[in-house]
């Protein structure tokens, strides 16, 4: 996301650059907040101070990689307009119908991710609130996966709503399934190798198989 988001403001800002996505995977490597899961940032939880300590990492990295110190903190301030926009993501093609399908059997789905204030909005734009009691995004928690924290926020909200989390879905055995089964989740991890410590299915309808198995 972030490397995708940086190449498109460099494409429009400054043609010519000459730098590849692979070049701006590695720039992008800085200590992002959800580098260090185990560091709390109750301070940042307000879009405005969230960006306003990102920026500048965003800066750095383009320096990093060549752009002269004054354009890249310019460069620097689009990153936000194209992270948030909904145009740049898609949703899989099962995602909606493997979701109505646990929906019509009871369930109740949430979002929980490590991304950017504005989350809830890019849902929205999306056209997916149809499908989500709550998004819960890292920026605005203070508390990135895995930290046990985000999991308990999401948790204690789902309890308030009358449906108490069960499951933790998620592609990363380290930010969703540890983090997930640190706090008493079940965990179904997709995608990927199967894992021996988790159950695995190998994309969304088999998800649905699994949870709507075990009851």
């Amino acid at each position: 996301m972030w490397s995708r988001a940086a190449l498109a403001v460099l494409d429009e800002h400054l043609p010519g650059h000459g730098l590849a996505f692979a070049e701006l995977r590695q720039g992008l490597q800085a200590d992002f907040p959800w580098h260090h899961p185990e560091v709390a940032h109750p301070e940042l939880n307000e879009p405005s101070a969230w960006w306003a300590y990102m920026e500048p990492m965003f800066a750095h990295a383009f320096a990093h990689l060549g752009v002269a110190p004054a354009q890249a903190l310019r460069l620097a301030g689009f990153i936000r307009a194209k992270v948030v926009d909904p145009a740049g993501y898609e949703a899989f093609a099962e995602a909606g119908p493997t979701l109505e399908r646990l929906r019509a059997a009871g369930w109740r789905h949430a979002i929980l991710s490590n991304h950017v204030p504005e989350l809830p909005q890019i849902v929205a734009g999306l056209g997916w609130t149809r499908y989500f009691d709550a998004v819960h995004s890292s920026a605005l928690t203070g508390f990135e996966k895995p930290h046990a924290e985000a999991f308990r926020i999401a948790m204690a909200a789902a309890r308030e709503a009358g449906h108490p989390a069960r499951w933790m879905v998620g592609d990363n055995p380290v930010a969703d399934a540890q983090g997930a089964r640190s706090v008493g989740l079940e965990v179904v991890l997709i995608g990927g190798s199967p894992h021996s410590a988790y159950d695995w299915a190998p994309d969304l309808p088999a998800v649905a198989d699994l949870i709507l198995a075990r009851g």
